[in-house]
């Protein structure tokens, strides 16, 4: 079984946990702060080390959930990661949360990538042409590529939305094509 379908699992499972009892946010949250704190280089190698014992991670993982004050459910849910060896997988247990949780609350995330910083208002009317597209509230995260000659790609919900001048000359190129032929 791959990575990602257990990692869905498992956050498939945090999360309809969490949905009943209406701390959806706080979850997920508290999921983000420990895919933080494990991020780091000295702790993800003690979890990720296949030398060190089951025991000795689940006695690491109880210390984390008696130090920091989070939710009955990411306690449990933090041990039986450690019980189970999963706490490797942690960040795409996040991630699975984060799509899970978007996708209840009708939600897409993307990318918009341009040749230039793009002002708020530039932004703005982006996510409003975007979201009437998708019908859903857009999240957009915004890069810049000098390579561009001009214009912007956005990627959101599989589809690719691209409105590059190098994209327009394309299609002025096959349009002219398809006319001499």
């Amino acid at each position: 079984m791959q990575v990602s379908n257990i990692a869905k699992r498992y956050s498939q499972a945090i999360f309809e946990i969490s949905q009943n009892k209406s701390n959806t946010e706080q979850v997920f949250k508290e999921l983000k702060a420990l895919k933080e704190a494990f991020s780091g280089e000295e702790i993800n190698s003690f979890f990720t080390n296949p030398t060190v014992g089951r025991q000795d991670k689940m006695d690491c993982a109880q210390k984390i959930v008696k130090e920091f004050q989070f939710s009955e459910e990411v306690k449990s849910f933090l041990l039986m990661l450690a019980e189970n060896n999963r706490l490797s997988i942690l960040e795409n247990i996040v991630e699975e949360f984060q799509f899970f949780n978007d996708q209840a609350h009708s939600v897409t995330r993307g990318e918009v990538t341009s040749s230039h910083v793009l002002t708020p208002e530039e932004r703005e009317q982006i996510e409003t042409i975007v979201s009437k597209k998708t019908n859903k509230r857009v999240i957009l995260t915004y890069k810049e590529d000098p390579k561009l000659i001009g214009g912007l790609i956005a990627k959101v919900d599989g589809y690719t939305f691209d409105d590059t001048i190098t994209m327009h000359l394309n299609r002025l190129n096959e349009d002219l094509k398809r006319r001499v032929h």
